[in-house]
């Protein structure tokens, strides 16, 4: 009988183990890549311009022929709203293009550069050619720290569900037990297996083993496979070109050229490049928050055009 028994449990869980593997397996092997949106899908974010344009007492030119060019790489011309699901917390980066914060970015722009020149109006045109602009909100370490804490509940509930089961069946095997005294104490009939005693101690040497060499190690191992499927971290999909040199917040990337065009005179043509980072913050709308990242790096922008004393 407890041959048969034995046998049972252990095909039962051979066949427990073989499909949690299978399904681990199958989980791993699904690859799941970055959404990417069109700019047009992208959130749209307004840049207020203060100030008037620049007005010239004898031309009557209100200032100088802009021109704006969009050199950007295809990659920054496409949304990304970022991963949510902690296990891709690789991918928690949301990024925006440019055309979520036109035509506002180009007016702020035009105005920053033509206040930091000496004399904008000495110059018949400006062409600011944009090479790189990226708006990131990188929140990968929320992302990792939250599975940690998804999976520090997960390990407290399965110690917790544990310890209820090994409760519930030790109190099982107690009143077992207690019936089967009570049984022999009344002179009532057992069953032959249990008679004379409560557990034989060829049965009690038996389910040790058993425990020992197949229940056990089979539990650990499903233990581990759920472990790590809780861990399991999905490698980054997102392009590095939008993600590296981030940091945990928000963050803008602007680099320009600038060339200037007096009359007469060859053109100059000034390269900058600027970052600004800012704190992920409750206390400010998501939309300030955005505004103000990317004002400071125009500012920046325009700081470094008017060291050039043009």
């Amino acid at each position: 009988m407890t041959a048969r028994i034995a046998t049972n449990l252990l095909f039962g869980l051979l066949i427990s183990t073989i499909a949690t593997g299978c399904v681990h397996q199958q989980r791993s092997k699904q690859s799941v890549v970055a959404a990417a949106f069109s700019a047009d899908e992208a959130p749209k974010v307004d840049l207020v311009v203060e100030g008037a344009p620049i007005i010239s007492t004898v031309s009557n030119r209100l200032e100088p022929t802009v021109i704006f060019s969009d050199d950007r790489p295809p990659l920054e011309k496409q949304f990304y709203p970022g991963e949510t699901n902690p296990n891709r917390w690789r991918d928690a980066v949301t990024i925006l293009p440019l055309e979520s914060f036109q035509p506002g970015f180009e007016k702020t722009a035009r105005k920053a550069i033509l206040d930091s020149l000496q004399d904008a109006l000495r110059y018949e045109t400006v062409s600011i050619h944009i090479q790189s602009f990226q708006v990131a909100l990188d929140e990968r370490d929320r992302g990792e720290e939250e599975l940690l804490y998804d999976y520090k509940n997960w390990d407290d509930d399965r110690q917790e569900k544990e310890r209820l089961d090994a409760e519930r069946k030790a109190q099982i095997e107690r009143s077992e037990r207690e019936i089967k005294r009570t049984q022999r104490e009344l002179g009532l009939p057992t069953s032959a297996h249990n008679q004379g005693n409560d557990d034989s101690f060829g049965d009690k040497v038996i389910k040790g083993i058993w425990n020992a060499t197949v229940v056990t190690p089979i539990k650990k191992r499903n233990q581990k496979i759920e472990r790590d499927r809780q861990l399991a971290v999905a490698p980054q999909t997102l392009p590095t070109e939008l993600t590296d040199n981030k940091r945990s917040g928000w963050n803008c990337q602007l680099q320009l050229e600038v060339s200037l065009k007096p009359k007469d005179k060859p053109a100059r043509t000034v390269s900058m490049t600027a970052t600004s980072y800012a704190k992920k913050t409750d206390s400010t709308s998501v939309e300030s928050q955005m505004q103000q990242v990317v004002i400071a790096a125009i500012k920046d922008v325009a700081a470094q055009l008017k060291s050039e004393a043009l």
